[in-house]
């Protein structure tokens, strides 16, 4: 999701410093919202941040988080509550993956900008392999976006070339 929220204030034109700033406030709240841990540097990076240039682009984020007053998210129980930080953000997929015991197809837009591609290629096939998965398939399609399309000549959105063809042989080969 800091990947998701980073990729959304480029095309808002912020700078890389100040992505990654605001990529670091966001890591320090969600940490506290997360675990309850590091209340007082969330409270200090937010106060920070409030007069920083880019901050007004991280306000405007749909998550909506960064609109509250500062008290309203470090102090408010409500805010804490959610369960999404308790869950989305403490979530560690490799313990699934090192549980995989199935044949398991893993497909990736290249310009996929909700998750780090190459990153999570990287940490998929490492896991995989260190517990000895017996069959994955890893593909990234060049110029596909997160939901594998890319766009066509005419401005419409079509499965990237191949995406369609891969699951098909992919589910072909373990079927018969």
């Amino acid at each position: 999701m800091v990947f998701y929220y980073a990729a959304q204030t480029r095309t808002r034109g912020l700078s890389e410093p100040e992505i990654s700033d605001a990529s670091s406030l966001r890591r320090q709240v969600w940490q506290y919202l997360a675990t309850g841990a590091g209340y007082v540097e969330a409270k200090a990076a937010l106060a920070r941040s409030r007069y920083r240039p880019w901050f007004a682009a991280v306000q405007a984020q749909d998550d909506g988080l960064f609109a509250l007053p500062d008290s309203e998210i470090v102090d408010n129980p409500a805010v804490r509550s959610r369960l999404w930080f308790r869950f989305e953000m403490n979530y560690d997929p490799t313990e699934a993956l090192r549980k995989l015991s199935v044949a398991a197809l893993f497909l990736f837009g290249e310009q996929d900008e909700l998750v780090p591609v190459a990153r999570s290629v990287e940490i998929i096939r490492k896991t995989l392999v260190e517990s000895r998965a017996a069959d994955f398939t890893i593909k990234v399609f060049p110029g596909a976006d997160h939901g594998i399309y890319v766009d066509a000549p005419d401005g419409s959105r079509l499965p990237a070339p191949g995406y369609l063809d891969t699951i098909q042989e992919w589910l072909w080969k373990r079927m018969n």
